[in-house]
């Protein structure tokens, strides 16, 4: 092979291994997003993104305001920062949320937080697998989001990818009910709205203990979940519907 055949083939190669089509294989990152509602107030919760929280108050309307400014996860929130979580990808809360496990990256830590919202460390980091033989089971070793059953706080689905799987849950021991399952075809709400790959984050809604708000990229869905419905219109923009997300510059 000639010099110049050489640098055409290579350069042949190059151009294939940056055309469009390869580059659709790959996947965009998200930022890691979660939501905790307050033991004291079920109007209110914290949220998460990145390395910063928010507190956000959820009037009997449904409309959310924003409570204080955004602070830094590692500053502020003692608890997560002993842990030593720079960023939250979900948390599985179990009596009202006075108890908490906190997930980021393939570790989890638990924390407590008092009525009257003072929160302390209990531990972690641990491995998700080693410390969940429930998600281990399903292969998960790692959160995208969690939602607890509305009638037991010891049952809870969780979502990974395009992908779920249901446990039980205390503070002693996890199983798997059910799952893991495709989100597609198994949620007919989610299913029908198009939120199938993933879910970013999921929060209570505190005026209806049957329904909740899924989030999935810039997008968000009020899901009433015990009949698998979805609820006020469909599929809406985040940063246009929640005010509070947005004067964060969380959306």
């Amino acid at each position: 092979m000639t010099t110049f055949a050489l640098f055409a083939f290579l350069l042949l190669g190059v151009s294939q291994c940056l055309s469009p089509v390869a580059a659709v294989a790959v996947r965009t990152t998200r930022s890691p997003l979660a939501a905790l509602h307050a033991p004291y107030d079920k109007g209110a919760a914290w949220i998460t993104k990145d390395d910063q929280y928010i507190r956000i108050e959820l009037a009997a309307n449904g409309r959310d305001s924003l409570v204080g400014s955004p602070k830094n996860i590692r500053a502020h929130w003692k608890s997560i920062d002993k842990i030593g979580f720079d960023s939250v990808d979900a948390f599985i809360p179990l009596n009202d949320a006075s108890i908490a496990w906190v997930f980021s990256g393939e570790e989890y830590g638990k924390i407590k937080i008092a009525g009257n919202g003072q929160d302390t460390y209990v531990h972690g980091p641990s491995s998700i697998v080693k410390g969940w033989k429930s998600l281990n089971q399903a292969g998960f070793n790692s959160v995208d989001a969690t939602l607890i059953k509305h009638d037991d706080q010891n049952v809870a689905w969780v979502f990974l990818n395009d992908q779920y799987v249901t446990i039980r849950f205390d503070e002693q021991t996890d199983s798997v009910i059910s799952g893991p399952h495709p989100i597609a075809g198994h949620w007919k709400s989610l299913t029908e709205v198009g939120f199938v790959n993933f879910i970013d984050w999921i929060l209570v809604d505190p005026n209806n203990a049957e329904a909740a708000y899924f989030f999935s990229g810039e997008n968000y869905v009020h899901i009433n979940v015990v009949n698998d419905v979805v609820l006020g219109g469909g599929v809406r923009n985040v940063a246009s519907a929640w005010p509070s997300l947005a004067q964060a510059t969380f959306y």
